[in-house]
This record gives structure tokens, sequence and C-alpha cells, in this order.
């Protein structure tokens, strides 16, 4: 991913890769399905404080996979702990 892109990689199709946004993911019918899930992780508190407070403050362009390479968890927990604190900033602002 490149800074500032805000696209993620969906699948390739035949070859050619295809990219879904990270509206298109909060907008597919399984997206509330991985929120429950994540939100059940015994360790989504402690990794969605530490994202704020040191990943974020640190490089706040993170993309989700450098995330989940970083934590060492699971792309859709990546997914969802930036949009969640993505929508907290909005508020806040």
């Amino acid at each position: 991913m490149f800074e500032g892109q805000t696209e993620y990689p969906r699948s390739d199709v035949n070859g050619c890769r295809c990219v879904m946004t990270l509206e298109d993911c909060v907008k597919d019918a399984l997206w509330p399905i991985l929120v429950k899930t994540v939100h059940s992780l015994v360790m989504y508190p402690s990794h969605k404080a530490y994202t704020r407070v040191a990943i974020l403050s640190e490089k706040p362009e993170t993309t989700p996979a450098d995330l989940a390479v970083r934590l060492k968890i699971s792309l859709g927990e990546a997914l969802v702990l930036l949009y969640e604190l993505a929508e907290e900033r909005k508020t806040l602002s």
C-alpha cells in the first residue's frame, strides 16, 4: 500500500487484482458479523488502546495490512480497529 491509499486488496480474478475500499467493507453484508467477532476477542480492547496511543500517534497513515503484521492480528481485526478509531477521531473533531 502507498501512503494515503484507502483501497484494500479484495481478490485476484482472472489475473486482475480487484480492490475494495473501507467504505465498501463497511457496506458489505458480512461487516456486522466481522465487528461482533472482533469485539468478542479477549485482546481487542488492548489492541485498540495500543493502536490509538502508540501506533497511530507515530504513523497515522498505518494501513490495515501494516497493523495486522505489526500486532500479529488478523486483517479483519485490523480493519475494524482502524475503522472504529477513525470514527472516534471524526466525532472528536
